[in-house]
């Protein structure tokens, strides 16, 4: 089926009602006019502003984004991929929409801004980069010209942990302007100019690629049918990951291609969970400091509350000395305490020992509140001269 629009519908509308009339549709651009354009700005003045915005940026050490891989990183990389698809619930994206328009700012930006915070979190990283593609017709005007001109703009974000995410918003959202009024410089010339040395393992610069896909569908129509949009999973991908945000109205899916040799998919699924978390407490509240956002959902939060109840009753012993004769006495008299090097000590014979020397100390003079000043080597022996100054009353001071 061949469809082309133009004001009054489709060439497949036309058909439909019977009309066998061939849309009067404008003279296709030539993609020719458009490269020699591209030539001729290489030589002008504007493209050196261009090349001096993008290099003034990265001055000095450069960033790498280490996104926490579930799997030993490959001596050489490989671009076998995978992809995971996560719907953000539609109350959510209303209400990013309304943030949206009350911040002033467009739903890019907020998407954007969002997943940059999301990457500080996981991170630690408060200098990081991400890819964001841009459509190369649109700097020229050339709406309607078919062809891949997309150029990849490599954003530097620098964050705040303290700063309110509202502030971090408006600073990206005047970065992001300039970024795309200085998109003609090509991510190829930008790695040139940098000289970075090249790992075999990595992508240069730019290993996380963010995309917005939003309402791409609006406005068509098919006479007599009704229509859905769906991406294919790419099976190879030249970035490490590469999310892109796609829908229309209300409906938002992250569609997540990852390099498989690097994560695993019920990690990445849960990495795409926790930014939609941290979504959710955006809109919650977006004066919230970038370093307090949520980000763990409650599955998380249930799963670290289980294996970090630890609680053991020692019927309340007031020193870690008491504790050890607790156990030495009736829990695990037998199981090993100390171990250095080749030789190992349990917990009874660390308590015997220990109250052999306490003994000493205090038959020595030792007083309740004296300090005690030990100079050994890591040795077996150490601990159990730190627990007989305990037992003592005594308090130790090492050198």
């Amino acid at each position: 089926m061949v469809i082309e629009f133009n004001d009054q519908g489709s060439q497949y509308d036309l058909f439909f009602i019977g009309k066998n009339e061939q849309p009067d549709l404008e003279t296709a651009i030539s993609f020719i006019s458009y490269a020699n354009e591209q030539e001729h700005y290489l030589k002008s003045k504007e493209h050196e502003e261009v090349e001096k915005f993008w290099l003034d940026q990265y001055q000095g050490e450069l960033p790498v984004v280490e996104f926490p891989p579930d799997n030993h990183r490959p001596t050489v990389r490989s671009f076998f991929a995978k992809r995971i698809d996560v719907i953000v619930p539609p109350e959510l994206v209303n209400r990013l929409r309304q943030l949206s328009r009350k911040s002033n700012t467009s739903f890019v930006t907020i998407m954007l801004s969002s997943f940059e915070t999301f990457l500080y979190r996981v991170t630690g990283q408060e200098d990081l980069v991400v890819g964001l593609p841009a459509a190369g017709q649109n700097v020229e005007g050339y709406y309607n010209l078919i062809g891949h001109c997309v150029n990849l703009l490599p954003l530097r974000s620098k964050i705040k942990p303290e700063q309110a995410f509202s502030d971090y918003l408006k600073d990206r959202k005047s970065y992001l302007f300039d970024a795309y009024d200085h998109q003609q410089f090509t991510f190829g010339s930008l790695l040139q100019k940098l000289s970075i040395q090249r790992d075999p393992s990595r992508i240069p610069l730019v290993p996380v690629v963010f995309n917005v896909d939003i309402g791409f569908t609006e406005g068509f129509s098919f006479e007599g049918c009704t229509f859905d949009v769906s991406t294919n999973p790419r099976h190879f991908e030249n970035f490490e990951i590469f999310l892109n945000a796609s829908g229309s109205g209300d409906r938002l899916v992250l569609e997540c291609t990852f390099n498989n040799d690097l994560f695993d998919e019920d990690m990445m699924r849960l990495r795409m969970e926790e930014y939609v978390r941290l979504m959710t407490s955006i809109a919650d509240d977006p004066n919230c400091k970038i370093s307090h956002l949520e980000l763990r959902t409650e599955e998380e939060k249930a799963f670290l509350n289980s294996i970090n109840d630890t609680d053991v009753n020692f019927n309340k012993p007031s020193g870690i000395h008491e504790c050890i004769d607790q156990i030495a006495s009736t829990l695990k008299p037998s199981q090993t305490a100390v171990v250095a090097r080749a030789k190992s000590m349990t917990y009874r014979e660390l308590s015997d020992i220990s109250d052999r020397w306490a003994s000493r100390l205090q038959k020595k003079g030792l007083k309740e509140g004296d300090f005690v000043g030990v100079c050994l080597p890591r040795t077996i022996e150490l601990p159990a001269v730190l627990v007989s100054i305990l037992k003592a009353g005594g308090a130790y001071a090492l050198s």
